[in-house]
């Protein structure tokens, strides 16, 4: 991600970037300039978990750069993220959707952003959904990961709870 220091310093639930480079081996590499031609929820994501969890390399530490996006601009985004996995034609991406769904949880409950793999760690140890989460985690080893049918149920329950009630 590059993003101007005019998007950085400012608590935004904007897009906001130059540029955007996916790359990695869960996913297929991609180039986005544009903001306004991709998903914005990624990216105040992106800045809020930079500026909690970053390391820098060289120069001044994130929270320095980074402008906390209050709770209140941030929870409609992460409610996006969700709805966006629920969204017909994602399939594929059922173990990131229960990932990013405990991620957000923790988030939610804890106001603490981890890797998705930490999140699902720690969800095992708070809901009933255990085998499911599991099946989402050990799919990043190379299992077969969680069905369609469950995955759609965990997220809804998610979104459920983000929006203020439990299912």
């Amino acid at each position: 991600m590059l993003y101007p220091e005019a998007t950085a310093r400012i608590p935004s639930d904007e897009a906001g970037f130059l540029l955007n480079l996916n790359t990695g081996p869960r996913m297929d590499f991609r180039v986005d300039e544009d903001p306004g031609a991709i998903e914005r929820h990624w990216f105040p994501l992106d800045r809020e978990i930079v500026r909690t969890s970053g390391v820098a390399l060289t120069g001044p530490p994130p929270e320095a750069l980074f402008a906390a996006i209050p709770r209140a601009v941030l929870l409609p985004v992460v409610r996006e993220s969700l709805d966006w996995y629920r969204a017909a034609g994602h399939s594929g991406a059922e173990s990131d959707a229960v990932l990013n769904a405990c991620r957000s949880l923790r988030w939610f409950r804890q106001d603490v952003w981890s890797s998705k793999s930490e999140a699902g760690a720690w969800v095992l140890e708070h809901t009933s959904d255990r085998e499911l989460v599991a099946a989402a985690l050990d799919s990043r080893r190379g299992g077969t990961g969680p069905a369609r049918e469950e995955v759609a149920r965990f997220v809804d329950g998610a979104l459920a709870e983000l929006s203020g009630h439990r299912l």
